[in-house]
């Protein structure tokens, strides 16, 4: 409601940094009517979107869980806020980089929202019930994690941009021209192992989103859909849905690490000398 810099919408306002990313000044809106009330502040003031957040709490206590259910209530506070938090409703812009570019990129300042993310899932007191949805947001938070690790340990800040890239670690090297070829095989498994987790990435919350309206909420991102990425094919940039198909799925529920031990095997491999091409 209060935005995240003094100068957004509605950001003349005397709360600090920290909570203003907190749920109370969370509100969760699908993108058009996220434009709609930061074109108008005057109109959507502060009290307005208190008294809008409260009505849907209010609706969330009484009419989608019976009874008041507390941990019900809290379950979908908790679903919010991981959505808010994420930004799944600009994830596609927020991904393009990772995937239209030759070396992959994220924003640095999304980069520490989800270590930031990451961080507040590992604290979080659980409700009651709905075990598969808890089992499913500590494989979000291990992916989370794993990608942060993974493009911490090959990427660098672009000078002059708020990016951070995976580094073209074979540049300079020509005039080794085996060391060269090794450092580009290794540069290509980074760049393979990233976007691999991005995707693993989506489709997990993707995975999670299905669940959420299965179990706890079926209106939950009904008219926002699932989240897609955009990615090259052909020479030009198509978007793309990614989900689990139901081996994997099968496969998931089979090992016994979980997702997170598949990821990590696949990732020594990817990241073998002899595990890319050029």
């Amino acid at each position: 409601m209060v935005a995240k810099e003094p100068d957004g919408p509605r950001g003349d306002s005397p709360l600090d940094a920290r909570r203003r990313n907190e749920y109370s000044n969370i509100i969760l809106l699908c993108p058009t009517h996220h434009s709609t009330i930061d074109k108008d502040v005057a109109v959507y003031s502060i009290p307005r979107l208190i008294e809008v957040k409260s009505a849907h709490e209010d609706w969330v206590r009484t009419s989608l869980h019976q009874g008041g259910d507390l941990a019900e209530e809290q379950w979908g506070q908790l679903v919010d806020a991981i959505a808010t938090r994420l930004q799944w409703q600009n994830w596609e812009v927020l991904f393009q980089p990772v995937f239209g570019r030759k070396s992959p990129a994220i924003d640095y300042a999304y980069f520490e929202e989800l270590t930031q993310f990451a961080q507040w899932l590992m604290r979080r007191i659980w409700p009651t019930g709905h075990t598969e949805l808890r089992r499913q947001l500590e494989m979000l938070r291990r992916l989370v994690t794993l990608f942060l690790d993974t493009f911490d340990e090959s990427a660098h800040m672009e000078p002059g941009r708020a990016l951070i890239q995976v580094e073209h670690i074979y540049r300079g090297s020509e005039h080794d021209p085996e060391h060269h070829a090794l450092l580009k095989r290794q540069w290509a498994g980074n760049v393979h192992a990233i976007r691999e987790l991005a995707l693993d990435l989506t489709r997990s919350c993707n995975l999670f989103i299905a669940t959420v309206q299965r179990n706890l909420d079926a209106r939950f991102m009904f008219d926002e859909g699932l989240i897609a990425v955009q990615i090259p094919l052909s020479g030009e940039m198509r978007v793309l849905v990614p989900e689990y198909s139901r081996a994997d799925l099968d496969e998931l529920s089979a090992c016994e690490g979980g997702l997170t031990s598949r990821v990590h095997e696949a990732l020594a491999s990817w990241r073998s000398d002899d595990g890319s091409s050029d």
